[in-house]
């Protein structure tokens, strides 16, 4: 039988452990792509007013006590704490962000020396807002929002990039609208880890060619010390 010396044991299980001690550096995500400017736009409400949206409900059977529709107003203040919220996200994953003016969802940024390359805006196209409230668990407020983000390119005019994300988050207490803020946080994070996302930043900057003028040049005419008849002038023949 083959024994194994205990100091080849030892070495063996230090070894091990130091790998297990060492730490595994991920890249960021913005180092993966060019350092190209980004301005946030409107994450602005497509739900149609009116439309229900989720309720407050109570007790161990979850009865609905009220229905919760999307509202007709424009909420400003939520809009802005979006914004700041798609803010926040990009610049703590390492991205270059410019800001941009609130008015539309691609308006450029006319106070800004340097207006970003890409505009990323959001439209809400669904809603689902519920509470639940019960002796035993309490109040709690649960948000799912479906965003459908876009990236537009100026260099090239148009959107680049596409996609609905669902964003889910819950938050104590009954209509607390820290949910719907986690939410829509939730959906940038998936957001900034989509491939296709990351490609079109990563897209090549459209070069303008631009061509030199082209020289024309005109034969210069004979010129003649006896007027030009009609016929020469109109090019028609004239009877005599």
């Amino acid at each position: 039988m083959i024994q194994t010396p205990i100091w080849s044991v030892v070495l063996a299980s230090v070894f091990w452990w130091l790998t297990l001690q060492t730490p595994i550096l991920s890249e960021p995500i913005a180092s993966q792509q060019p350092n190209a400017k980004i301005e946030i736009a409107r994450i602005r409400s497509g739900v149609l007013p009116g439309v229900i949206i989720g309720g407050h409900h109570e007790g161990w059977l979850n009865i609905v006590q009220q229905r919760y529709t999307a509202s007709s107003d424009r909420d400003d203040r939520l809009e802005e704490a979006a914004r700041y919220l798609v803010e926040d996200e990009l610049v703590q994953a390492g991205f270059d962000i410019a800001r941009s003016q609130p008015s539309s969802v691609f308006e450029e940024a006319s106070h800004d020396p340097e207006p970003g390359r890409f505009l990323i805006g959001g439209t809400l196209t669904k809603a689902r807002l519920n509470s639940y409230q019960s002796w035993f668990k309490g109040g709690v407020t649960k948000d799912d929002r479906t965003i459908r983000w876009e990236l537009f390119d100026r260099q090239r005019s148009k959107v680049v990039y596409r996609q609905e994300i669902i964003g889910s988050a819950e938050a104590e207490g009954i209509d607390n609208p820290a949910a719907t803020y986690e939410a829509i946080r939730a959906s940038i994070k998936q957001l900034l880890e989509e491939p296709g996302f990351l490609a079109a930043l990563n897209s090549t900057p459209v070069e303008t060619i631009v061509q030199p003028p082209s020289r024309f040049e005109v034969a210069a005419l004979a010129v003649s010390n006896q007027p030009l008849s009609i016929a020469q002038l109109t090019g028609r023949s004239v009877p005599a």
